[in-house]
C-alpha cells in the first residue's frame, strides 16, 4: 500500500490596511422567542464597540424559511423577512438594508441594529438559520443588495440567536439538503474560493447545556460553529454582553487571519505544525500564530502587502 507523502504548499497572502468584514445576523422571530425579544435589545448593546476599527458592514435576516410578504412584523403587518431576505434598519418599512462602517457613526448603528432585532415573533416554528444563510447566498446571483453585502474580499461572520434548533428539532436536514452544515460550508467556499474567512457564531442552547431549560438544545447550530470555527454562547445568558465581547474578539481575529489549503504538518517534530511566513520585504517569521483547523490567525496584523505562506501536508491515501 502506497504511504501518504509530504508535499510542500506556498501561497500568497494580500494584505490590506482597511480590514473588510461583513457581519449577518439571523433572528430566531417564532413564538417560543417572546420572552428572549422583550430585552434583546439591551442584550447586544456595546457590539459596535468592538469592531469600530474595522470596515464592517452588518446586514439582519430572519429564521422564517417562507418566501413573499409572510413574515408578521412586531406591527402585525407582514413583511419579505424571511428566506433570506434583509430586514430593514430604517423603520419597518423602511429602505436601508445595509449598515456600512463608511455611512453611519457607532452610536447610530448600535441604535438601529438594537431597534431592527425586534422582528417580532410570529414568523415560522420551523425555523431555518443555516438555510437562511445559504439562501441570503443564493440570492447575490439576483438581488443587487445581497450582492453589494457579501463583498468577495472581506470576512464572512454570522450571529445567530435562536431558542430552537434548525428547523426545530433537525429532522429536515439529510445529506443533500442545503441546511446540512457542512453543505453550508462547501457552499461558501464554492462560491468565495477557500480563502474566504467563514465563521458561524451561534447563541443558543448547546446540546450539552443542561442548566438552559427554557430552550431546546440546538444540535445542528452547535455543529455548524464548532465546524467552521465559530463560538457558541447560551441563549439563556441574562446578556450577551461576555457573549458579544468574545465574539467581537474573534471577529477582530479573523481580519488577521488566513485559511489555508490543508493542514500543514509537524516537519521538525517540535509538537507544533510548521509554518513559514515571507513578508513582501523578504523578512521571515515563523512565530506569532495560532492555528485553529485551516485558519491561521496572527497575534499581531501583518503589514500591508503581499506576502508568502509556506508548509508542508499529507497527501495521498
Amino acid at each position: 500500500m502506497k504511504e501518504p507523502t509530504l508535499t510542500q504548499h506556498k501561497q500568497n497572502v494580500e494584505v490590506h490596511t482597511n480590514k473588510k468584514v461583513d457581519i449577518l445576523f439571523i433572528i430566531d422571530n417564532s413564538g417560543s422567542m417572546s420572552q428572549e425579544h422583550q430585552h434583546l435589545a439591551q442584550r447586544i448593546d456595546g457590539f459596535m464597540n468592538l469592531v469600530k476599527d474595522l470596515d464592517w458592514q452588518i446586514a439582519m435576516t430572519s429564521t422564517d424559511p417562507r418566501t413573499g410578504k409572510v413574515v408578521k412584523g412586531p406591527d402585525g403587518a407582514y413583511r419579505t423577512w424571511g428566506d433570506g431576505e434583509f430586514r430593514s434598519f430604517d423603520g419597518l418599512d423602511g429602505s436601508q438594508f445595509i449598515l456600512k462602517a463608511t455611512e453611519e457613526n457607532l452610536a447610530n448603528a448600535q441604535n438601529k441594529i438594537g431597534n431592527a432585532i425586534d422582528m417580532g415573533t410570529s414568523g415560522s416554528g420551523d425555523e431555518r438559520g443555516i438555510s437562511a444563510l445559504s439562501r441570503a447566498l443564493n440570492k447575490r446571483i439576483y438581488s443587487p443588495i445581497h450582492s453589494e453585502f457579501f463583498r468577495s474580499d472581506s470576512a464572512l461572520v454570522v450571529i445567530l440567536i435562536s431558542d430552537e434548533d434548525e428547523c426545530s428539532n433537525g429532522k429536515c436536514i439529510d445529506a443533500n439538503s442545503a441546511n446540512k452544515p457542512q453543505n453550508l460550508l462547501n457552499q461558501v467556499t464554492n462560491e468565495f474560493g477557500g480563502q474566504k474567512i467563514f465563521k458561524f457564531h451561534s447563541i443558543i442552547r448547546s446540546p450539552t447545556n443542561s442548566t438552559c431549560t427554557q430552550a431546546y438544545g440546538a444540535t445542528y447550530y452547535n455543529q455548524m460553529s464548532l465546524l467552521s470555527g465559530g463560538t457558541v454562547g447560551s441563549i439563556c445568558d441574562s446578556d450577551y454582553s461576555q457573549i458579544l465581547n468574545d465574539f467581537g474578539n474573534r471577529v477582530i481575529d479573523l481580519v488577521n487571519s488566513v485559511n489555508l489549503e490543508c493542514a500543514p504538518e509537524d516537519t521538525d517534530l517540535d509538537g507544533h505544525p510548521n509554518v513559514n511566513i515571507t513578508l513582501s520585504d523578504g523578512s521571515q517569521i515563523s512565530e506569532g500564530y495560532k492555528l485553529q483547523g485551516l485558519t491561521l490567525t496572527f497575534d499581531t496584523a501583518l503589514p500591508e502587502g503581499n506576502h508568502e505562506i509556506s508548509y508542508s501536508c499529507l497527501t495521498g491515501p
